[in-house]
C-alpha cells in the first residue's frame, strides 16, 4: 500500500506563515498529556473536522515545495511496513514546515502540527491525502486495505492547551493497534496524549541495542513502554530490568513483552532516584549494558539540567568492568558537550566511544539540537 501524504504539504504551504518560532524537542516523555477530544468508537467514528483559530497568513512560495513533492514521489508504503516518520519538519530543513510532522503507523497516518491551522487548511490537506490514497491503492487487493476503505488519518494539534487529538477520517484498528520495527512488535495509541507508545527517532538506538545485547544483563532506566527491552531480548540479552515511575507505561511495556513472546524481563514502577539499592541487588555482578533515556523536563520527576548528573555518577557502580551505557538526551538547548562534561566531572571512569546517528528520516540542520545518543564504556581496570 502506498500513501503520499505530503501532497497536501504543497497545497498547504501557500497558507502558512513564512516564519515560525518552533520548539525542536520531541516533547520527550510527556506521557500524560491529555487530549481535548478522544474518539470512543475507533471502528465506526466518522470523519471530524477541527475548528481552530486561524493563523495570520503570508502567501509566499518556497522551493521547499519541490523537495516535498519529490519525497512524495519516492514514497512506497504498505500496511506491512515498519512504523516510521514520513516527513520531519522539526529539524529546520524545510522552511515553512517547521511545525509539521507526518508519521506512518500502519495502517494509519498521524499528522501533527505545533501551530494552529484553520479548518479550511486542514480540509485541503486531508483532501490531498485522500486523493493520493485512492490513487495509490487503486490496484491494492490484499483483503485488508484498498481504495474502498478510504484513508485513515489522525490529526493532533499541539498548539492548544491541552493538546487536541482527533480521528479525522477512516478508522483505527479494532482492539489493539500493533506496529512493527525490525521484526519487533509494539502497541501504540494515537488518540491519547502527545506520545504514542514508541519514539520513532530512537529507531537506530533500538537497532544498536538489538545488535549488541547478546548475553548481557541489561538495565533500562526511564523505560517508558520498554521498547529497548524488546530490542535487547530479541537480540539475545540474558535479562532486562526495566524501571520507570510511570505505572501505566510499564504496564504497556509488559504487554509488549507478551506480544513478542518474551519472558526474561523485570518491571519496576519505581522512582529511579530512590531505587539504586534495589537496582544494584538485581545486578549483583554488574550490568553489561545500561540505557538511560530520561525526559528532558518533567516537573516533579526529572529535569535534565540538574538531575542527569545524579544518574551518571551512579553508573560506574552499576556497570561491570567493560560494560557499556547509552546516554540519551532530547533537549534542543543541551548539546553533546553538556553530557560529556557531566561524565568527565561525575564518572571519569567512563570512556566515550561514539555518538549514534539519528535515522535518516529525521533530518536536522543542527544535529546538536536533535536527539543525542552517546555510547560510553567502563574501563576494564575498574573493579
Amino acid at each position: 500500500m502506498l500513501l503520499r501524504p505530503p501532497l497536501l504539504v504543497a497545497t498547504f504551504l501557500w497558507h502558512l506563515p513564512s516564519i515560525f518560532a518552533f520548539n525542536w524537542s520531541r516533547d520527550a516523555h510527556a506521557r500524560n498529556a491529555p487530549s481535548t477530544l478522544h474518539v470512543a468508537s475507533r471502528s465506526t467514528c466518522a470523519a471530524t473536522r477541527l475548528l481552530s483559530t486561524p493563523v495570520s497568513v503570508t502567501t509566499t512560495a518556497s522551493s521547499t515545495a519541490d523537495a516535498l513533492i519529490d519525497a512524495i514521489d519516492r514514497m512506497d508504503l504498505s500496511p506491512n511496513d515498519d512504523v516510521r516518520r514520513i516527513f520531519h519538519g522539526r529539524g529546520g530543513c524545510y522552511p515553512g514546515y517547521e511545525h509539521f510532522t507526518l508519521d506512518w503507523f500502519p495502517p494509519v497516518l498521524l499528522l501533527t502540527s505545533f501551530k494552529n491551522i484553520t479548518n479550511e487548511d486542514l480540509t485541503k490537506w486531508s483532501d490531498a491525502i485522500d486523493a493520493r490514497w485512492k490513487e495509490c491503492f487503486a490496484t491494492e487487493d490484499d483483503g485488508a486495505m484498498n481504495q474502498d476503505t478510504g484513508m485513515n488519518l489522525v490529526y493532533q494539534c499541539r498548539a492548544t492547551t491541552p493538546t487536541t487529538t482527533l480521528l479525522h477520517s477512516g478508522a483505527l484498528p479494532e482492539g489493539q493497534h500493533i506496529v512493527k520495527e525490525n521484526g519487533d512488535q509494539y502497541l501504540v495509541h494515537l488518540l491519547r496524549g502527545q506520545n504514542h507508545g514508541l519514539f520513532l527517532d530512537m529507531a537506530n538506538g533500538r537497532t544498536w541495542v538489538r545488535e549488541n545485547a547478546k548475553g548481557e544483563r541489561v538495565l533500562n532506566l526511564f523505560a517508558y513502554t520498554c521498547a529497548f527491552s524488546i530490542s535487547a531480548l530479541n537480540g539475545g540479552a540474558a535479562e532486562v530490568v526495566n524501571c520507570d515511575m510511570a505505572r501505566g507505561a510499564i504496564k504497556i511495556g509488559q504487554r509488549n513483552h507478551e506480544l513478542n513472546g518474551l519472558k526474561s524481563a523485570r518491571f519496576l514502577s519505581h522512582d529511579i532516584m530512590k531505587s539504586w539499592g534495589k537496582l544494584k541487588k538485581l545486578g549483583p555482578y554488574g550490568y553489561g549494558l545500561i540505557i538511560v533515556d530520561p525526559p528532558s523536563y518533567q516537573k516533579g520527576s526529572f529535569i535534565a539540567r540538574k538531575d542527569y548528573a545524579k544518574i551518571i555518577r551512579r553508573l560506574p557502580t552499576l556497570l561491570r568492568p567493560g560494560g557499556r551505557t547509552l546516554l540519551c538526551l532530547n533537549a534542543p538547548e543541551l548539546d553533546t558537550h553538556f553530557l560529556k562534561s557531566l561524565v568527565e566531572s561525575h564518572a571519569p571512569e567512563l570512556q566515550f566511544v561514539e555518538r549514534l546517528e539519528n535515522p535518516d528520516t529525521f533530518p536536522a540542520l543542527d544535529q546538536e539540537r536533535s536527539l543525542k545518543v552517546l555510547l560510553y564504556e567502563l574501563s576494564c581496570s575498574v573493579q
